[in-house]
């Protein structure tokens, strides 16, 4: 899939390479094994005008961002992307607007603590799926990682979502849908 994958940007050709090394390094990256990088997914969930995005507020970065989580040994980044999803949200009935993944990212981790547990900076290797949701389906928080999901407008990314960086692949995942719809 991450070979197949065509980039839309140079910041993508870059991180497939790197993936793609990795992927040739390593043999563990499905699980937090490796303490370097290991595979992430997420899911980007639009309403269904394409004007929101659902997104919780992570505990450990204080700013909303997307659903997603761990692959924790599933080699099945799409059935990861919607099984974190349901987990930090409730959220069920995700329809699949595109068949292959919307964005590929190395994502680099901020050491932190987790459950009382020292988490070493590593990286990411983040597979991302675009949705669409129902807005009004019901939703709820995941303690121990958010402490609100809601859907937020587009429009209040820049007052809302605090990471850059963050910013940044959600732009261009916005701008992608755009050209592929």
């Amino acid at each position: 899939m991450i070979n197949n994958y065509k980039p839309s940007c140079i910041q993508e050709e870059q991180d497939q390479k790197v993936i793609l090394k990795y992927l040739d390094t390593f043999n563990n990256l499905l699980t937090r094994e490796n303490e370097f990088a290991h595979f992430t997914a997420s899911s980007f969930i639009l309403n269904k005008t394409h004007d929101k995005v659902l997104m919780a507020y992570h505990n450990i970065y204080k700013t909303y961002a997307w659903l997603g989580g761990h692959a924790d040994g599933n080699e099945n980044l799409l059935e990861v992307a919607k099984m974190e999803a349901y987990e930090e949200s409730g959220i069920t009935n995700l329809k699949l607007i595109f068949d292959e993944p919307i964005s590929i990212d190395v994502l680099s981790v901020c050491g932190h603590m987790k459950n009382k547990k020292w988490i070493t900076p590593h990286l990411h290797l983040n597979i991302t799926y675009l949705f669409e949701g129902e807005e009004k389906a019901k939703i709820q928080i995941k303690e121990d990682e958010n402490s609100q999901v809601k859907w937020i407008p587009i429009a209040d990314f820049d007052k809302m979502i605090k990471e850059d960086d963050a910013k940044h692949i959600y732009f261009k995942i916005l701008e992608k849908r755009n050209k592929k719809l």
